[in-house]
């Protein structure tokens, strides 16, 4: 019974010269399989770049409805903040009559803050990981179990959140108690 030589394909990029790296892998071919017979060894000019321009693309669309969502996200935080401390002028000022430092006032006011904030993010990381393994493979650059990646965007997230959190609850460090506490 005769039997059919093996065929191997190689696929490789190269920068540079590609006979030279042509040249290179068929010796090195020939080194570990002494006797191998080589065929059909040459360029193709056809570049990945072109199949992978739509995933790309996807995933700019992607970035920017995420960048999007950021916005909309800080932008509701900064508001929600402000008028939590608008609207809690008196009971904010009833520790600060009794003697507490605005600055523990407003860290505590910001420890609920970022509270709801870190349950956000666990859920939202939860949502990514679900999700992310639904759609398989086709987010470009984005493995099915990317930690990293959700670990950077989850950080960027806390620190938005960080950041407006305190830019709107930066108001009470200007209540003054006895004007607000007259009328109570």
């Amino acid at each position: 019974m005769d039997r059919l030589p093996r065929s191997v394909t190689v696929v490789t990029s190269v920068e540079g010269a590609s006979s030279r790296a042509i040249a290179a892998l068929a010796k090195e071919i020939l080194d570990c399989e002494p006797g191998q017979v080589m065929e059909g060894t040459g360029v193709s000019d056809v570049s990945l770049a072109r199949y992978a321009e739509p995933l790309k693309t996807m995933s700019d669309i992607a970035l920017l409805i995420g960048a999007v969502a950021l916005l909309l996200a800080v932008t509701g935080i900064y508001r929600g903040v402000s008028a939590a401390v608008s609207q809690s002028r008196q009971s904010l000022a009833v520790p600060l009559a009794v003697g507490a430092t605005p600055h523990g006032v407003f860290r505590t006011e910001m420890g609920h803050v970022f509270k709801v904030g870190l349950l956000a993010v666990a859920l939202g990381a939860i949502a990514v990981v679900l999700g992310v393994r639904s759609i398989g493979g086709h987010i470009h650059g984005v493995a099915q179990a990317d930690a990293a990646t959700i670990v950077a965007a989850s950080g960027l997230v806390l620190l938005a959140i960080g950041l407006v959190a305190t830019l709107g609850g930066r108001g009470v460090m200007r209540i003054a108690p006895p004007r607000i506490l007259q009328g109570f």
